[in-house]
């Protein structure tokens, strides 16, 4: 598997150096390494060209003055690059020596469009902080459609992925992002969104990737906590079915070619989770109790509370929605 890694780079300096001595030492090199750099005004550029003269691997950089952000340069870089896989790459990281050979011979040995690893969480002198994220849990490989939930985190820094998604999809028209709403998806999650539509993911629980914290890391690591309280988060619930909704309308305007079933039945697939998050907002601004049982049964009928992973609501959800839905008919506003 002849894997590039593709680097976005911006002020990058003062970790640089660890990140790129952690490819060096990779057991299975590099086919390549693509770097974007998004009109760095520090020392970035001569450490890259540096290290571009001593790698024994390829290092094809672009320098750029204007900034587009991190989402835009690494999907340049994605573009541009010539491997079988692609390998996202975070400049304030370091690499464990065999990610790219765990994750290429994983890719080979399920023929996954996506391989996801966790990470372990350093602090910016590298010490351990004892925790690894994202919670991926037990070694397994994910169907088509496994990971359509709202709240499932796929950092770039631990996917490695087949470049042949790029040739299906269009990356400038990619749909609204979950976390940053007023933009469209970022780039890793772009990739998760269509890799899990075109196929299988495949899950390795193996730390492969140290992930420095220092406080301004572009985008940082996210605990989920789940909502306890009886008040519904109404926006939360419009807000996933918005979401939802417009990933099956960007699935719709794909839906063509030799993937063209598997891209309507994710279509269809994100048509239907979105559907159920709007009937749960539904359900708490519908009066009378009668009404109220018939969106919960719909919403029953409907799956809408299975695997959270999967597109549903998750089965606690079950027992809150009859209580606060039917039984207390708790409203957005109550302070309960």
């Amino acid at each position: 598997m002849r894997t590039s890694v593709v680097l976005a780079t911006c002020d990058s300096a003062r970790h640089l150096c660890d990140l790129l001595d952690s490819l060096r030492r990779q057991t299975q090199p590099p086919f390549e390494l693509v770097v974007e750099d998004d009109g760095s005004t520090d020392e970035t550029r001569e450490l890259l060209s540096g290290f571009a003269a001593e790698a024994e691997f390829p290092v094809r950089c672009e320098f750029h003055a204007t900034r587009r952000g991190h989402a835009e340069a690494f999907l340049r870089g994605a573009q541009r690059a010539g491997g079988d896989a692609i390998a996202f790459c975070d400049h304030d990281d370091v690499w464990e020596p065999h990610k790219l050979a765990a994750c290429g011979a994983e890719l080979d040995r399920t023929s996954a469009m996506l391989v996801l690893h966790t990470t372990r969480l350093v602090d910016e002198a590298l010490r351990d902080l004892t925790t690894q994220w994202p919670p991926v849990g037990p070694a397994r490989v994910i169907p088509p459609l496994g990971l359509v939930g709202i709240d499932v985190d796929t950092p770039g820094l631990t996917m490695v992925f087949r470049r042949e998604l790029l040739a299906v999809f269009d990356a400038d028209s990619r749909p609204r992002s979950r976390y940053e709403r007023d933009g469209q998806m970022l780039h890793d999650e772009w990739v998760s969104f269509t890799g899990g539509v075109l196929g299988s993911i495949a899950i390795l629980p193996e730390p492969l990737v140290r992930y420095r914290q220092h406080g301004s890391n572009q985008s940082g690591w996210v605990p989920r906590e789940r909502e306890t309280a009886l008040r519904p988060a109404l926006d939360h619930y419009e807000f996933a079915a918005e979401y939802l909704g417009g990933c099956a309308r960007y699935l719709e305007t794909a839906a063509h070619g030799s993937n063209r079933a598997l891209i309507e039945a994710g279509a269809a697939a994100y048509r239907h989770a979105g559907e159920r998050w709007a009937l749960r907002a539904e359900l708490y601004r519908t009066k009378g109790r009668g009404r109220r049982m018939r969106l919960l049964a719909r919403l029953v009928a409907g799956h809408a509370y299975g695997a959270r992973a999967g597109g549903g609501f998750g089965r606690a959800s079950l027992a809150k929605d009859v209580t606060a839905g039917i039984a207390l008919h708790v409203s957005a506003d109550d302070r309960r």
